[in-house]
């Protein structure tokens, strides 16, 4: 009974089921008017525009065309401009192809485009569907379509699920616009398109992001027909399964621009497949190249440049015979590879090998290469020797690098027949190519032949090359003018022609070529004024003409009327301008560097620099602005350099508080008053040798990046900020030398690791003893704590610091031995200059030291070089025969001892003869005795040594004479005897042996006797004026003093012998550094003794008269 009740209503179901199939079909199955309108409504919901289709369409060298401004109602739509209909099914519309119609808008779900379900071909490609909605899930209807692309036309958000139910799908390319993914596609989603689409020949999905799909995904196509697939730039990372390779169907294969994708190509020497186009570039695929890839004969592109690649290129891509496109550029080839492989390859249009750098390309003179339809060669990098034979043949050439190789002979003159009328592209640079610049063929664009020797003129038949657009000659050795033809060339935007010996002015007739952006010629011998028609170069974004000669003012025309609005580099350093800066500079809106260092201009501070927004660097160091500067910095500033020039006055506390500066330069001025208030930004500071005051600012300890920090030769008191030393693994350089700071050297606390190179605190009033952190100065070069009032033992835990070159503790309270820390065999391994004068160091010369100092005993070879960099130049004042020297850079080779004026005795080691780096040496001074080791005639570097005062005996070893390099000896007031050895320069030495009566022999007035006595007791100094002063030279003091009283005639009597005797010594240390720091910045050249008498008469000259 209970299924005789039940069939009235399964009738009714499948009666209403029906209805409804009938009902959705009337509704969706329209007729072909209907469809026509359809169309007409879709093509009403979008504005034409021909900036909707211009990147896609223009990228792909394709015309784009409002393909809908043609359609018309009334009108039968299957003879509009993109519709396709079917004649055997009532004019069906089955085809739409709107590509490049220049159409934005959005297509929304309900759109008048998804009643067409008969559409077997959609192509969108190339507008602007702008819509953060995505592709809409509608397009699922489509059961019919056998082909779809959406491509390129500005889609957002993930590719719908419902993609993957148009099973029938033969062709599919969802590509977004390179190098800006739109769309999205998962995993899941790739698995199940890649399920669905049994019939799908051709996939593209490039530029879509694919970064959550895994690459094993593409497992699931080994079942399918599949012919091509690309997916460039898609994000995909992980492992490749090598299977796709093997892909029975597959004839192209595109995976580049994945920089994480990895995966190496079958090894196997079987590996057969039908690929005609393989693109691994730029991934991260690595491996060897197989010799099996000789196997696919029916390869025509092979691209794997910018991947991973090792190990030889195989001789068996010589095979491929239908090769037209071969790019192993950019890989890690290896081994030597002759040209001549390449030989059968005659259809070859496209070669890339460059920058394989332990690839070496074999070239012979004369072989079998020839590629007569070769349009693109590109060897750069490749180490070549000679110039490419085989190029006789490619009468097609259009582009030619053979940059960054050896060619060192002239090139040929049948290569200028090459390429005549279709060379565009020709890169000769970073090679040794000499003789006459030669002229490119008339057809040329862009022609790069800087870095090598190329001489003579610059040809004025280079003009002909009317085409040209970058011509770049910098880096040779060109003469004569510049060519006043290039003013012809209408298309000109580059001429880079630096480092050069161009003479003359420069041509105003090159203002004709208004396209140029680009105009270097920095670094040349060009005189004259600057052309006031540049201003009229409207392209122009670069003027580089530093290091020339050139006159007169800038150009008030510069700017003036705003031609110059791309302008953002401006560099005229290291010429003769003068007057003041010009005005007009305010204009140049683009603005970003202004260089014109090193010239003679005279103006104030240039307060229009506000006006200019994206202005971020300024130098107008060793130039004559003057005045005080009374406004903020700019904030828009990071990098100002204000050296060397004359302002004066006090900087507004507020200079650079609110600015981004990152690097200042304020030395060699006159400014004063208390330091600006440093940003937090700042990294680079300097304000050496002004008059700034007071206390160093705790806001500088701020500044987390500060890498410089130079405050030397100023005014500044107090104590050392301790935050100041918290290293930071940035601060590079510290130095607050020549101050007045007081109080002790705080401790050093590390952030981290620190990086830190230089630390100079002298000539100030330091006390107390050295911290032992600087032991964790693991990169510290230069330690300099001279002129203090330090105390304690020598700081032999420093001999540690594996990279420190420079050590100076000199005038300050050091007492003892100096002994090594017994913490390692090679103690101070790299120091070349080491200076502990004006000490109270005892005992023995340091011998342990002197024998292992490693960096003293080998010169150091090759070109020369100074420490430090750019941004800060190591200094260092050093004493010869007595004269204070300060050598603004130190030389990398400069190597120098100074252990004089303390209380070492005994004898001069014999291993000193080992520091044959030694430039100079100077133990003068102390209570030396013995003889003078003869291994001082090994150091032949040697150019002074100073033994001086001391108790040495013996004869003057031979070898002394031997020494060519020696221009200051100083043997004077031992107890030297014997004969002077004869040399070229020890006969000019005319009192380097005074004070030596036992010696004979020129340059000295007593010839040597042989039958004469033992010498008599050698007379210092200090008995020579005590006997002076026995013998009347009271009267002259008592003339002076006169009337002043017995006690003022006894303080000068005693204050003028100490100074002349160097004794009581710490009673002199005492007046010495006290004046050695007044009279810092004299940078004066006296002897030690002169130097006092001066200092005497500078603080007392109403009592002393000068001899």
């Amino acid at each position: 009974m209970r299924e005789i009740w039940v069939f009235p209503f399964l009738f009714l179901f499948l009666l209403s089921s029906a209805a409804a199939v009938l009902t959705t079909s009337s509704q969706h199955y329209l007729s072909h008017i209907n469809e026509c309108d359809a169309l007409l409504q879709f093509s009403s919901s979008f504005t034409v525009t021909s900036d909707a289709s211009k990147v896609a369409c223009d990228q792909f060298s394709k015309t784009s065309y409002p393909k809908t401004a043609s359609w018309k109602n009334g009108t039968d739509c299957c003879s509009w401009p993109g519709v396709t209909c079917h004649p055997a099914a009532a004019n069906r519309v089955i085809g739409l192809d709107l590509s490049c119609s220049q159409l934005s808008g959005t297509i929304h779900s309900n759109s008048t485009l998804f009643l067409l379900p008969n559409l077997q071909r959609l192509n969108l490609f190339g507008n602007n569907f702008f819509d953060l909605q995505g592709i809409s899930p509608r397009f699922g209807i489509f059961t019919r379509m056998a082909h779809l692309n959406l491509s390129h036309s500005n889609f957002f958000g993930p590719i719908p699920l419902e993609i993957s139910h148009l099973s029938r799908l033969i062709t599919l390319d969802l590509s977004g616009i390179r190098g800006n993914p739109t769309m999205e596609l998962d995993d899941h989603s790739f698995r199940w398109l890649t399920h669905n689409f049994t019939q799908l020949r051709e996939l593209t999905l490039d530029s879509t992001d694919m970064s959550e799909v895994s690459p094993m995904s593409l497992a699931n196509f080994s079942s399918s027909g599949l012919t091509s697939l690309s997916l460039k730039s898609c994000g995909l990372s992980g492992i490749v399964p090598i299977d796709i390779f093997r892909l029975p169907t597959l004839r192209s294969l595109s995976l580049s621009d994945n920089y994480y994708l990895t995966g190496t190509l079958p090894q196997t020497k079987n590996w057969t497949s039908p690929l005609v186009s393989l693109n691994l570039s730029s991934t991260e695929f690595s491996g060897s190249i197989p010799a099996s890839v000789g196997n696919l004969t029916s390869m025509t592109i092979l691209d794997l440049v910018g991947a991973q690649f090792t190990g030889s290129i195989p001789l068996t891509l010589g095979n491929l015979v239908h090769l037209t496109h071969l790019n192993l550029g950019s890989n890690n080839f290896s081994g030597t590879m002759d040209f001549e492989m390449f030989a059968r390859l005659k259809n070859l249009q496209y070669l890339s090998l460059t920058e394989n750098n332990y690839l070496n390309v074999s070239l012979q003179s004369d072989g079998n290469c020839s590629f007569p339809v070769l349009r693109y060669l590109d060897l750069s990098n490749c180490s070549l020797t000679k110039f490419p034979y085989f190029l006789s043949s490619s009468a097609e050439l259009e582009s030619l690098d053979l940059s960054n190789n050896m060619i060192s002979e002239r090139i040929p003159e049948w290569f200028w027949r090459v390429g005549r009328g279709t060379l565009t592209y020709l890169d000769l640079s970073s090679n040794n190519f000499d003789g006459p610049l030669p002229d490119p063929p008339s057809s040329t664009v862009f022609f790069y032949a800087f870095n090598n020797n190329f001489s003579g003129e610059i040809p004025s038949s280079i003009c002909q090359a009317s085409s040209l657009e970058d011509l770049v000659l910098s880096n040779n050795r060109l003469s004569g003018t510049i060519p006043r033809c290039l003013g012809d060339l209408k298309r000109l935007s580059l001429i880079f022609a630096s480092n050069n010996r161009l003479t003359g002015e420069i041509p105003s007739s090159i203002c004709r070529a208004s396209s140029i952006s680009g105009l270097v010629l920095s670094n040349n011998t060009l005189s004259g004024t600057i052309p006031s028609c540049l201003g009229d170069l409207k392209s122009l974004s670069i003027l580089d003409a530093s290091n020339n000669s050139l006159t007169g003012e800038i150009p008030s025309l510069v700017c003036q009327m705003g031609n110059l609005s791309n302008l953002f580099y401006l560099g005229l350093s290291h010429n003769l301008l003068q007057g003041p800066l010009a005005q007009s500079l305010a204009n140049c809106t683009s603005l970003q560097i202004l260089i014109v260092s090193h010239n003679a201009i005279s103006d104030t501070f240039p307060r229009w620099l506000n006006s200019l927004y994206w202005l971020y660097a300024v130098d107008l160091r060793s130039n004559r602005f003057h005045g005080a500067i009374e406004i903020p910095l700019p904030s828009q500033i990071s990098y100002l350099s204000l050296s060397n020039n004359e302002f004066s006055g006090q900087l507004p506390i507020n200079f650079l508080l609110n600015s981004t500066a990152s690097i200042i330069y304020l030395a060699n001025n006159s400014f004063e008053g208390p330091l600006p208030i440093p940003s937090p930004s700042i990294g680079c500071f300097s304000v050496a040798n002004n008059g700034f005051s007071g206390d160093i600012p705790y806001q500088l300890c701020n500044a987390t990046k500060r890498e410089i920090i130079n405050l030397s030769n100023n005014s500044l008191t107090g104590t050392i900020p301790h935050c100041l030393m918290n290293f930071s693994a940035s601060l590079d350089v510290l130095d607050l030398q020549a101050n007045q700071f007081v109080g002790h050297m705080p401790e050093i606390i590390f952030s981290g690791k620190n990086s830190v190179r230089a630390i100079r605190l002298g000539q100030n009033r330091l006390g107390g003893t050295l911290p032992r952190s600087l032991t964790g100065c693991k990169n510290l070069q230069v330690l300099d704590l001279g002129e203090n009032e330090l105390e304690g033992h020598f700081p032999y835990w420093l001999d540690i610091l594996p990279h420190l070159q420079v050590l100076i503790l000199r005038s300050n309270w050091f007492c003892g031995l100096v002994d090594s820390s017994k913490r390692t065999s090679h103690p101070f391994p790299k120091l070349r200059i080491l200076d502990l004068s004006d000490n109270n160091f005892s005992g023995r010369l340091p011998a342990e030291y002197i024998a292992n100092l490693i960096a003293m005993k080998n010169e150091e070879k090759g070109s020369l070089r100074y420490m430090g960099d750019l941004n800060y130049e190591d200094t260092i004042t050093v004493f010869v025969k007595g004269t204070e020297l300060v050598l603004v850079k130190i030389l990398t080779v400069f190597t120098t001892i100074d252990l004089s004026r303390n209380f070492f005795e005994g004898e001069i080691p014999e291993s000193i003869g080992d520091l044959k780096a030694l430039k100079g040496l100077n133990i003068s001074h102390n209570n030396l005795t013995g003889r003078i080791p003869s291994s001082v005639g090994n150091l032949t570097d040697l150019e002074w040594l100073d033994l001086s005062s001391n108790k040495l005996n013996g004869k003057i070893p031979r070898g002394l004479a031997d020494l060519t390099s020696l221009t200051t000896l100083n043997l004077s007031y031992n107890q030297l005897v014997g004969p002077i050895p004869h040399g070229p320069q020890m006969d000019t030495f005319n009192h380097s042996f005074d004070g030596n009566p036992g010696l004979c022999g020129p340059p000295l007035s007593d010839t040597c006797d042989t039958s004469k006595q033992s010498p008599p007791h050698a007379v210092s100094p200090e008995e020579e004026e005590e006997e002076e002063e026995e013998e009347g030279h009271w009267i002259e003091w008592r003339a002076v003093a006169m009337g002043s009283g017995c006690g003022l005639i006894l303080g000068i009597s005693v204050g003028y012998i100490m100074l002349e005797t160097g004794r009581p010594r710490w009673l002199v240390r005492m007046v010495d550094r006290k004046k050695r720091r007044k009279t810092n910045r004299l940078k004066r050249n006296a002897a030690p003794r002169n130097l006092l008498r001066y200092l005497f008469m500078a603080d007392f000259p109403f009592i002393y008269k000068w001899p």
